[in-house]
């Protein structure tokens, strides 16, 4: 609830030079609407932008693969290996990874535990898969692993290209309820008014 009125009274501090530069109708119609615009336009280009709890972000996904393979080319199990995800990693992994272990103390396999994770987060699947498999058969887990990073590197690069350049287009709503109402207020009803006079005068 703090955060809110801290919100709005930012965005009332910026509507304010607006009134302190043009204290008409207008100066106040125009506040009023670069004050809306702060206030809703904001929140949803955030709301844009969210993420859904149950998705790992592609850097945490990245994370969680560098220290995977951080942990295996040391020499530890992959037990071990998820001890040191859990106690370095950040984001919701920690907690997740924690619950893998703890189902693995349980008596559990590590496949299936690390298949419920897999579920949950269907992003880090690919990664669990390749654990999974060499959990199996015993293979390398090295080169897989050192490859799905590059692959979600890419993706995490292309993902926050889209992202920019998607961005003007988000920005067309906040821009539009701040700027048009003001240039309709400013330019077009000045005009109108101006001319209103001329047009009662000719009139019979």
């Amino acid at each position: 609830m703090k955060h809110l009125h801290n919100q709005k009274f930012r965005n009332l501090l910026l509507s304010i030079p607006v009134l302190v530069f043009r204290s008409d109708i207008a100066g106040v119609l125009f506040a009023s609407t670069l004050f809306c615009a702060l206030h809703f336009g904001i929140p949803l280009l955030k709301a844009l932008e969210h993420v859904s709890p149950e998705d790992l972000s592609d850097d945490e996904v990245c994370e969680f693969i560098e220290l995977f393979l951080l942990g295996t080319n040391a020499g530890l199990t992959k037990l071990e290996t998820l001890n040191l995800v859990a106690e370095t990693s950040s984001g919701p992994l920690p907690d997740e990874i924690a619950e893998v272990i703890a189902r693995c103390n349980l008596g559990i396999s590590l496949v299936t535990s690390l298949g419920y994770t897999a579920k949950k987060y269907p992003n880090l699947g690919q990664a669990i898969r390749t654990i999974s498999r060499s959990e199996l058969t015993g293979g390398p887990i090295t080169e897989a692993l050192e490859l799905e990073l590059t692959l979600t590197q890419a993706k995490s690069a292309n993902d926050a290209l889209r992202r920019v350049r998607s961005l003007s287009v988000k920005c067309v709503l906040p821009l539009g309820l701040c700027f048009l109402p003001a240039f309709f207020l400013l330019t077009i009803v000045p005009i109108v008014a101006s001319m209103l006079p001329k047009i009662f005068s000719t009139m019979p």
